[in-house]
């Protein structure tokens, strides 16, 4: 009798064993698992942060781009607005002359 307590105290033990190698053993992967999902969401984090800085230095150089264009324009605009200026003043200066003269202006 005692010797079939031994064997079942032995076959308990060795099933306890057992099962604590398995928990340990589902722990373990379980981390495992975890690990490999912060490593892979560290490298999709990476690359979204790359395409995202990417994109903002794409967006500063076009407004450098757009900002300069437009001095550009203003400039133009200035010189034409003063183009315009002249002419309009030469062709009061031309109606006030036709006018001295005698000739009609019909416009």
């Amino acid at each position: 009798m005692t010797a079939v307590i031994g064997s079942i105290l032995a076959a308990l033990t060795a099933v306890f064993c057992a099962w604590m190698a398995y928990k340990q053993a589902t722990k373990t992967s379980a981390e495992a698992s975890r690990v490999e999902v912060q490593k892979v969401d560290a490298g999709a984090y990476e690359r979204a942060r790359v395409i995202y800085e990417s994109g903002i230095k794409q967006l500063e150089v076009q407004l450098t781009n757009l900002r300069q264009q437009l001095d550009e324009e203003r400039e133009v605009s200035g010189r034409l607005r003063t183009r315009i200026s002249d002419l309009e003043d030469t062709v009061a200066r031309m109606r006030r002359q036709m006018m001295l003269a005698g000739i009609e202006f019909q416009g």
